[in-house]
């Protein structure tokens, strides 16, 4: 029952707890993060023993939840956004509207 994370590293993935997001998306987070906060899907691929349509919904979960970006539209190479840019973003209306309705159901 050792925790594979340092004490500094589980705090800062606790921002990401309302998310719940499952283990093998937060090990990817830690390991963007010690990558210079970029990584690939053949790294996640290789990181939890997924296949490539398994990493792509992960990836995509993530995206859709605003905790990592494309570098490039189309491209392959992910990003994490940092809480100060992630604020920065504003979500048009219609979008607010729909989540709401999308949370409810």
């Amino acid at each position: 029952n050792t925790p594979i994370y340092t004490p500094e590293t589980l705090r800062w993935l606790a921002q990401f707890e309302s998310l719940n997001l499952h283990g093998n998306q937060k090990r990817l987070l830690v390991y963007a993060r010690e990558h210079g906060n970029v990584f690939t899907s053949r790294a996640y691929q290789k990181l939890v023993g997924v296949d490539i349509y398994g990493a792509s919904r992960d990836i995509k979960d993530l995206i859709r939840q605003g905790v990592v970006r494309s570098q490039k539209k189309g491209g392959r190479i992910y990003e994490l956004i940092d809480a100060s840019t992630a604020e920065s973003i504003q979500k048009p209306d219609e979008f607010l509207r729909l989540e709401e309705l999308i949370r409810a159901k």
